[in-house]
């Protein structure tokens, strides 16, 4: 976690999600895609939160990590390469969920 050390101070961001996805990023790069998730998905939280709460985040910045999310599944997925078919089964559940919200909100917004 060295790299996170070089984070320039001016570049810090009020809810941690700069810092968050800095970290993500590093782990993504050591192949480390469960943490990465993990992450990510703090993320999404952080984002929900902050819909209603100061500083705000827009109902697209929750799509958008929505989606990245599904990004990490799906690498994930092909990581498994169909040995295990229950976990595969259930990453592709939790992929659809993603990608089912993500639409969901940009209906919403674009119609």
């Amino acid at each position: 976690m060295s790299e996170l050390a070089n984070i320039n101070a001016m570049n810090r961001s009020l809810t941690g999600v700069y810092e968050l996805s800095c970290q993500a990023s590093i782990l993504s790069g050591h192949g480390d895609l469960i943490g990465e998730r993990k992450i990510r998905e703090r993320i999404l939280q952080i984002r929900v939160f902050h819909l209603n709460v100061a500083p705000y985040s827009s109902s697209l910045d929750v799509a958008d990590c929505h989606i990245t999310v599904a990004k990490v599944i799906v690498k994930i997925i092909s990581k498994l390469g169909g040995s295990n078919n229950a976990l595969t089964l259930r990453y592709e559940a939790q992929l659809a969920d993603h990608y089912h919200a993500a639409y969901v909100i940009h209906r919403d917004i674009f119609g």
